[in-house]
């Protein structure tokens, strides 16, 4: 039984987009000092519902837990889109992560996706 409620587009053939996953959070050093960790990530697939990313690198993932909500930068040529998501899983030893988006987007056009 099919989940989704968008159709998924492979992003293989779309190197050009690029999305980053923004980790913010207090420092260790000081609880009143924030910081912003950015995990740019490879998309596997997209959809208007959420995406799916593998990451080349090997980042820790642990802490990041299902039901999470981060926040995505989503790039493609001169487009620069901003969204809010949730982690719907984590595949560590994989390297990958699947999100939902908090608010669907409205279209893939502007991504790069028809």
């Amino acid at each position: 039984m099919e989940r989704r409620s968008y159709p998924r587009h492979l992003c293989s053939e779309n190197p050009k987009l690029k999305v980053s996953v923004l980790l913010s959070g207090g420092s260790l050093i000081g609880l009143k000092s924030p910081h912003l960790v950015e995990l740019e990530g490879r998309p596997l697939d997209v959809s208007r519902g959420g995406l799916s990313l593998s990451f080349d690198f090997d980042p820790d993932l642990s802490s990041l837990e299902p039901q999470s909500k981060v926040d995505l930068v989503l790039r493609y040529e001169d487009c620069k889109k901003t969204a809010r998501a949730q982690i719907v899983h984590v595949h560590e030893g994989h390297r990958r992560m699947g999100l939902s988006f908090v608010q669907p987007l409205e279209t893939l056009t502007d991504l790069g996706i028809v």
